[in-house]
């Protein structure tokens, strides 16, 4: 936990009041990189409940809807970020396909941690327990299944596979392990 604490001190350092700096040290997973951007762009609350929505709301039938979104959340938020800056829109694209995943990753490994009993207080998304709580009663083998799954999507992310392609592999799977759910 070193790293979110010392991305806490630096997000402090810039005028970030301290709650909220906590909260973005610990989505940002320890990349102080991603911490700052993440207190400085708009639009975050409303991107990660838009990203969690579509993930508890992930079923097999409307996964290539949901895998539609995704892209298309991707692309939003690629697109400001290619003309301002000096990357192209396609690692624009893999860069924030990635940080969208590293939110999900952190959504299920609050799932898991809550399963264990853990409080709102050691979550990442203490903002989200409702929905956390609302994953909780999927197995903890599927859960693990859906992580690994988040993990493997990242690496393709970085191996250069279309993202599109990445979203509608990575969101089946989950809608699959989701299902017992609905069961």
């Amino acid at each position: 936990l070193r790293g979110p604490r010392v991305g806490q001190r630096n997000l402090e350092e810039i005028g970030v009041e301290p709650g909220k700096a906590e909260f973005l040290a610990r989505l940002a997973g320890g990349s102080l990189g991603r911490a700052f951007e993440m207190a400085t762009g708009d639009g975050l609350p409303e991107l990660r409940r838009a990203l969690m929505s579509l993930l508890t709301r992930l079923t097999e039938s409307n996964v290539f809807e949901s895998a539609s979104k995704f892209s298309e959340m991707v692309r939003q938020l690629a697109a400001p970020r290619a003309e301002a800056g000096q990357r192209s829109i396609r690692a624009e694209s893999r860069s924030v396909t990635e940080w969208l995943l590293d939110l999900a990753v952190l959504f299920y490994r609050d799932v898991a941690v809550r399963q264990l009993g853990v409080g709102d207080d050691r979550l990442s998304n203490p903002d989200l327990t409702k929905l956390i709580d609302e994953e909780t009663p999927i197995s903890r083998r599927r859960i693990r299944a859906i992580l690994d799954k988040i993990e493997e999507a990242k690496t393709l992310t970085r191996s250069n596979v279309d993202i599109d392609t990445i979203a509608l592999d990575t969101l089946s799977s989950i809608a699959t392990y989701r299902s017992e759910l609905a069961a």
